[in-house]
C-alpha cells in the first residue's frame, strides 16, 4: 500500500472515490488461476490526484511502483484510465481500477487526433529548412545506386 488510507481521508475530510479490479478481470489472472487478489485505487473526486494504490496479491511488489510513481508525480487517475498498459499482465489492473470508479464508468478516452495529449498542445514536429518534417514517408535508398538518386 502507498498513500493515504480510508480512515485518514475520511479523517481529513477528503472527498474520494475507490476503484477496484479484481485479478479475475485481467487476463493474466485468468490464465494464473487467481480468483482472489485484488488492486484498489482511491483519488480525489475534485483534483482526480490519486491518493492511495493498494494491492492484495501475487506480484504485488511488481505492481505498487507503478502507482508509487504516479503519485510522485501528482498523477491522476485519468491516467491510468488513458493509458495502454502490456498485455497480458496484472498491470492492466490499473485500468481496469480507473474504469471502475463511478464517475469514471463508461469512460471513453479523449480522441488525440493521432498525437498523445499529453505531449503539449504547443508541440510542434521538428522540420527541415524547406518545411517538410524530419521523416520521409519513402522508404530508405538500398542496394546499389542507391546515393546516385
Amino acid at each position: 500500500m502507498v498513500g493515504a488510507n480510508e480512515e485518514e481521508l475520511t479523517a481529513a475530510g477528503v472527498s474520494y472515490e475507490v476503484g477496484k479490479a479484481f485479478y479475475r478481470e485481467i487476463s493474466r489472472g485468468q490464465i494464473i488461476g487467481d480468483n482472489t487478489d485484488i488492486l484498489k485505487i482511491m483519488f480525489d473526486t475534485e483534483t482526480r490526484d490519486v491518493l492511495d494504490v493498494s494491492i492484495l496479491g501475487e506480484g504485488a511488489s511488481d505492481l505498487i511502483h507503478i502507482g508509487q510513481a504516479a503519485m510522485a508525480h501528482s498523477g491522476t487517475i485519468d491516467y491510468f484510465v488513458e493509458t495502454v498498459f502490456n498485455y497480458p499482465t496484472l498491470a492492466e489492473c490499473y485500468k481496469t481500477a480507473g474504469i471502475d470508479s463511478p464517475s469514471l464508468a463508461g469512460h471513453r478516452p479523449t480522441p488525440t487526433r493521432g498525437r498523445r495529449r499529453s505531449v503539449g498542445a504547443d508541440f510542434k514536429p521538428a522540420r527541415l529548412g524547406n518545411g517538410r518534417p524530419t521523416r520521409s514517408r519513402e522508404p530508405a535508398p538500398t542496394g546499389r545506386g542507391s546515393a546516385a538518386r
